[in-house]
């Protein structure tokens, strides 16, 4: 994910939205095109329903009825299926990590500089002390950069599912957001891109990846440029996973 500055976009004639209530929600790109776009979920793949596939626990906590692995409500793993939960997980989570106040003082900082610090860590290669900074930020704010960033590092770090939900999240603040948005397409886009590859990892369906990376790659082309993404904070592992899958549709 880019340190975003206010670019030019042109304007897309037409709202570019997402639904999940169908099996295909559409985007609307340019007039008359219409790209069918069905969004991927980590809960149960493709769903239409993503109650069907996930629940909440009486602690507030996401269990996905396919794998039994419990997340709390930022999309952290609390522990995987058929693991008994920690006095920890039982008492409402973990204690904040001391490591996060290494970098990020949310006392001192507000949630855009806590932000732009996990993106400097980000990029330097501290992924825990990047990660602790999202996560203070999105304590105190849902923020679309810090759920991103933070997908990106959890997938470097082998954890798709983590990864897929903290993208979902960010998908969710992308749905708020009013057409004229600076960036939104680019940030549709690489939400978009970044999260069915991730899925493909887990239950491939070629012909909605398909769906999905056509309509990333109709908001922004630029995304197919390996050096592109690499600027966007994109992992050798992220970036390795996306040729491969653009290459064998």
């Amino acid at each position: 994910m880019r340190k975003y500055k206010t670019l030019a976009f042109l304007s897309i004639p037409a709202t570019a939205f997402l639904t999940f209530g169908s099996a295909y929600a559409q985007t609307l790109v340019q007039p008359p095109i219409i790209v069918p776009m069905p969004q991927p979920d980590v809960c149960g793949g493709y769903s239409d329903d993503w109650s069907a596939n996930c629940r909440r626990d009486r602690n507030g906590n996401m269990v996905d009825g396919n794998t039994g692995n419990v997340y709390d409500p930022n999309g952290n793993l609390i522990r995987r299926g058929g693991q008994r939960p920690s006095r920890e997980s039982q008492r409402g989570g973990k204690k904040p990590s001391s490591q996060s106040q290494i970098g990020c003082n949310p006392s001192r900082q507000t949630p855009p500089e806590m932000t732009q610090l996990g993106i400097g860590l980000h990029q330097a290669g501290k992924y825990q002390a990047a990660i602790d900074c999202y996560n203070e930020t999105l304590k105190i704010r849902s923020d679309f950069t810090a759920y991103q960033n933070r997908g990106l590092i959890l997938y470097e770090m082998g954890k798709t599912e983590e990864a897929l939900l903290s993208w979902r999240a960010a998908f969710r603040i992308l749905k708020q957001y009013p057409p004229n948005t600076p960036n939104l397409d680019a940030m549709k886009a690489e939400n978009y891109l970044s999260s069915v590859v991730g899925l493909y990892q887990i239950k491939p369906d070629r012909t909605k990846a398909r769906q999905i990376i056509d309509a990333a790659l109709e908001l922004d082309n630029r995304l197919k440029n390996t050096n592109f993404l690499r600027q966007n904070l994109w992992g050798n592992r992220l970036i390795s996973d996306t040729q491969a899958l653009l290459s064998s549709l």
